[in-house]
This record gives structure tokens, sequence and C-alpha cells, in this order.
């Protein structure tokens, strides 16, 4: 349609100009679409485990808020951390939480005064195909989820781990099949 718009344009046609711009939209729409089929082909054979945050960096439940703040949240790129107490997680605590409790009650309440319950955080398994992650994320609203085996919390999926692996796979060249494969991150 491109080469036909510019040939009828060159002859003198005016409507040459809407055959050359509709061309060039169809064709930018098909590259989108090739990119977003492409894409889910590399997301479908990636598991959950394979795209999680590494290490897991968890935050006792007796610490206080104001520990959490200088100790966790100034010192990891993180928004978020696993609350646990003898090796169980309980909840999460998030930035957000800690941005609600005002500046001079952050010595006296602990992290479990302020985290979200463990019930309510959405979690998936270490095997489950990530398009599925992505939709837990979508469904539940939610920033992160917590990829837990079992009872036990092996890390956490946001939305920039998910990304940072797409771009790194891209700027290696790599399919998912190669990193899965490996086994590397």
């Amino acid at each position: 349609l491109v080469a036909l718009g510019v040939l009828s344009l060159l002859a003198g046609g005016v409507g040459g100009l809407w055959l050359a711009a509709i061309g060039c939209f169809l064709s930018q729409a098909a590259r989108t679409s090739l990119a977003e089929v492409e894409l889910a082909h590399f997301l479908d054979d990636l598991p959950a485990a394979e795209v999680m945050g590494r290490p897991l960096v968890t935050i006792p439940a007796a610490l206080r808020v104001a520990d959490a703040v200088e100790d966790y949240f100034l010192r990891y790129d993180h928004s978020a951390f696993p609350v646990v107490e003898d090796g169980h997680t309980l909840g999460l605590i998030t930035l957000r939480g800690v941005r609600q409790v005002p500046a001079d009650q952050r010595e006296h309440l602990a992290v479990a005064d302020c985290m979200t319950p463990i019930a309510q955080v959405p979690r998936v398994e270490p095997d489950l195909p990530l398009p599925e992650v992505l939709e837990r994320l979508r469904a539940e609203e939610s920033q992160r989820v917590l990829v837990a085996d079992g009872d036990s919390v092996v890390g956490i999926i946001t939305p920039r781990d998910v990304a940072r692996r797409v771009q790194r796979a891209e700027e290696l060249g790599l399919d998912a099949q190669q990193t899965v494969a490996t086994g590397r991150r």
C-alpha cells in the first residue's frame, strides 16, 4: 500500500497520500502485533521461579518500624519485604504501609503492627507460568506477588522483575528456551 500510494502520488494522484498513510499504519500495527506474539511466546516458557527477585530479603516481625526504614527500605532497592517470625512468613511490609505510620510513632511500633497479613497478599507457585503470574498481578491489582513453595515464601515478583528479565534476554539475543535451559538469571 505504501509503494502504491507513493506511485500514485508521483503520478499526480492526491489519493496516493491516503494509501501511503494507511500502508504505514498497517505496517506499524503488524510490527506491534508480531512483537506482542513474540513476547507472549517468550513468557509462556518462563516459570515464576526464573523471574522472581533474588535473594529474598525478609524483615523480623518484632523489628521497630524506624529500624526497618533505616536498615531495609533505605538500604535495599525494594519497596516491600516479607515479615517473618520463627521461620514463618506472617505478612508483607510495604513502603506505602510505612508511609501511613506517622514518623513520631515509628520508634514505638513493630513491623508486625503495620504489615499486610499473609492471607491478604497474592501468592503464586514457583512453577506457575509467567503469563498466569501477570494475570494474577492484574486481577489482584497488586504491584507484587509472593512466590511460595508450600508454606515457605521463596521470592517476590514485581512488574519491574518481569521487564528486567525480558530486557536482559533481548539484549543478549536469547529466547525463553535458552534462558530456562541454563537455569541462570
